[in-house]
């Protein structure tokens, strides 16, 4: 089985290189380095008391206002919004990040990169998201895992709104540095 990593040493996963350095790398995995690299991405494992912190929630998109970026920035970070349903920011902390981003046409998210993976869920509308160079088709219903460190971006070159559900792995979206 062929497998694409982009951290330098798979089974030492977060990579601790910079990702210009091992993206795009090939390996022959087994189905134990399959198993094994899944077991390390799961890194936290609550506790009773994390899951006694938790709280049931029951929220509506439209329960939250879209924020964007300071408009000194949208030319190198883009002109998406974005609305935090889930995490620090929310009033809702758990141990994940959850939020929908939106595009109009014309409109991206200019490539980045973050040391958390992320995974994206097509809600409404098509476009285009680039994960390291591979550009990917999206409509409603597409899912896309971001592995970490890995350069991506969206783009929305239709008519109707692109909006994609967004995930992380970690309670606080302010802690995740983004890098343009």
């Amino acid at each position: 089985m062929r497998v694409r990593f982009a951290p330098k040493d798979p089974p030492d996963y977060p990579g601790k290189v910079p990702p210009s350095e091992n993206s795009g790398r090939e390996f022959r995995a087994t189905e134990n380095d399959l198993f094994a690299l899944l077991a390390q991405l799961v890194l936290v494992h609550p506790t009773e008391e994390s899951y006694a912190a938790m709280q049931a929630t029951s929220k509506h998109l439209n329960d939250f206002e879209w924020e964007s970026w300071p408009a000194d920035q949208v030319a190198v970070r883009g002109k998406a919004q974005w609305k935090e349903l889930l995490g620090s920011g929310s009033g809702c902390q758990n141990d994940m990040t959850m939020g929908v981003v939106r595009l109009r046409k014309g409109e991206s998210l200019e490539p980045h990169r973050h040391a958390q993976p992320e995974t994206y869920y097509t809600l409404s509308g098509r476009g285009t998201v680039t994960i390291e160079d591979v550009v990917h088709s999206v409509e409603p219903g597409r899912l896309l895992f971001i592995p970490g460190n890995a350069r991506h971006q969206i783009n929305n070159a239709e008519d109707e709104e692109l909006m994609i559900l967004y995930a992380f792995a970690i309670s606080d979206f302010s802690k995740i540095q983004y890098h343009f």
